[in-house]
Formats: structure tokens, C-alpha cells, sequence
């Protein structure tokens, strides 16, 4: 569990330095983390956990959306399912929407792990240049609704991650003909590996190429000494039944609540 959130929280606290606009940060307030990319698309932006004293909770709820409010930024609180349920019905009071659990799955890297099978108009290859990466990021963001300046600034953000080392964030696509059709990233530090950005053209899903992508990924993660596996994922997403067969196991439960940007003067409890 704790490790799953760690690594959770390290990418957002890694997609934050980058500092896209001047005040973007990584901080804990009370006993719950802010991430400020920047990015207006809410789920590149986070708060996460529950504030530790229940007398302040309405404060502390306007206090963030009056922030966020006033940056024009959007945003996810998350919080664990086992944590209290009545901050979470408190969010929702604000009009935060509830659009489900997220599962992290961890598990142990197998070294017997199969080599990616593909057919032979298919080719799998890590992004080394800009070029490619335009072609990733056109991918995940048509998948994920990533439109406009935030398309733009989170290309700039898989960009500066992979020229990085600390942590070391490569980006992955398998080709059908020539043609951009799977992608997949992974954050790899202190030993553990985990997938983001996981995406697939939607005709060519279920055809083994996500399945592919991460097995090559894997193998990297392998070589540079990985031995732990992590993913997040959406309770029933079709990368679910891919962890399950690497023998992923989920350790964490989470919701995912979506911030009203648009009305928060209307909802916020003053």
C-alpha cells in the first residue's frame, strides 16, 4: 500500500518541477499533498488524502477550491476508499463528482517474462526523438481528451521526464504498418517500476499490443534492475486483465473525485 502510494505521488511531485507556469509546486499542507502542474486538465493536477482535523474540513475544502479557483486550474482530490466517508460526502456536497475507484496493482517482476509477440507489420520501439513523441503524445492525449494548451504543455512535460534520470521515465509505441496505434510510458526509482499513459487506439484494442508494449517495458526495467511492478488503474479498464496475468495484485483503493472549477463561487461554503 505504501509503496504504491509513494510512487503515486512521485509522479506528480516529478510532473511539478518542471514548472510549467511560475507557482507550480509539489507541498504537503495538513497531512495531505498538492500538486500544481499548471496544466488545466484536471487529473494533472491533484490533491491527495484527508485532512487530519474534521473540525476544519469545510475551510480546508474552500480554502483549495478558492485556490484553484483562482488560478483557473482544475483538479482531482483523491482519497483512499478506506478512508473517512464523510469527507467524502462532504466533497460531493461541493459538487466534487465521484467518478469511481482506482485500483493500484503491484507485483514481482518475473525474469522468465515472455518477449512481446507481435505480427510482422507490427513494430514496438522506445521514443528517442521529438518527432515520435509528437506522435505519443497526439495518442494518449486523443485517448484521455487532452485538447488545446494542456495537449501542448504535457508535451513538454513527457519531454523534460525523458531526458531525465532522477527518477528515469521512458515512453513507449508499437506501430501497426507504420502507424502509431499503443503507447505506454514508465517511472522507474528505487528499484520499482510503474506504467502511466497507458493507451490504445480503440480499433486496435484487445489485440495484444498493449500486452507487448509492456512486456518490452518490463524487459527494460529488468536490465536496469527492477524487481517490483506498479500500475493504477481504473477498477474495471482493460489494462486491469494485463496486470492480472503479470501476476499484479491490487493493494490499493481509491477515489477519484472531480473538482467543480466551473462553479466553485456558487458551491463554496463560506
Amino acid at each position: 500500500h505504501e509503496t504504491l502510494k509513494k510512487h503515486f505521488l512521485l509522479f506528480f511531485e516529478l510532473i511539478s518541477e518542471y514548472k510549467l507556469v511560475p507557482n507550480a509546486h509539489f507541498e504537503k499542507i495538513n497531512t495531505v499533498y498538492r500538486s500544481l502542474t499548471g496544466i488545466p486538465f484536471p487529473y494533472n493536477n491533484a490533491i491527495i488524502g484527508v485532512p487530519d482535523t474534521e473540525d476544519n474540513w469545510d475551510q480546508f475544502i474552500s480554502q483549495q477550491l478558492d485556490y484553484f479557483n483562482a488560478l483557473k486550474i482544475p483538479f482531482v482530490w483523491y482519497i483512499d476508499e478506506a478512508s473517512n466517508l464523510e469527507f467524502k460526502e462532504m466533497l460531493k456536497s461541493y459538487n466534487f463528482k465521484d467518478i469511481g475507484i482506482f485500483q493500484g496493482v503491484i507485483g514481482s517482476l518475473n525474469h522468465s517474462i515472455l518477449g512481446p509477440e507481435i505480427s510482422n507489420d507490427s513494430k514496438l520501439e522506445r521514443v528517442k526523438n521529438e518527432k515520435t513523441l509528437e506522435e505519443f503524445n497526439d495518442l494518449v492525449c486523443a485517448t484521455f481528451e487532452i485538447n488545446g494548451v494542456s495537449k501542448a504543455m504535457y508535451k513538454k512535460v513527457l519531454w523534460k521526464a525523458m531526458l531525465g534520470n532522477k527518477p528515469m521515465m521512458s515512453h513507449w509505441i508499437a506501430r501497426k504498418e507504420g502507424k502509431a496505434v499503443s503507447a505506454v510510458s514508465t517511472l522507474i526509482k528505487d528499484e520499482i517500476v510503474s506504467f502511466w499513459n497507458g493507451a490504445t487506439i480503440p480499433e486496435f484494442r484487445r489485440q495484444g499490443y498493449s500486452t507487448a508494449l509492456r512486456h518490452l517495458a518490463l524487459k527494460d526495467a529488468l536490465a536496469k534492475g527492477c524487481h517490483t511492478g506498479i500500475s493504477y488503474l481504473m477498477a474495471e479498464g482493460l489494462a486491469l486483465g494485463i496486470c492480472k496475468k503479470l501476476g499484479y495484485k491490487t493493494n490499493w483503493r481509491f477515489h477519484a473525485l472531480v473538482a467543480p472549477i466551473n462553479n466553485i463561487m456558487k458551491t463554496s461554503k463560506k
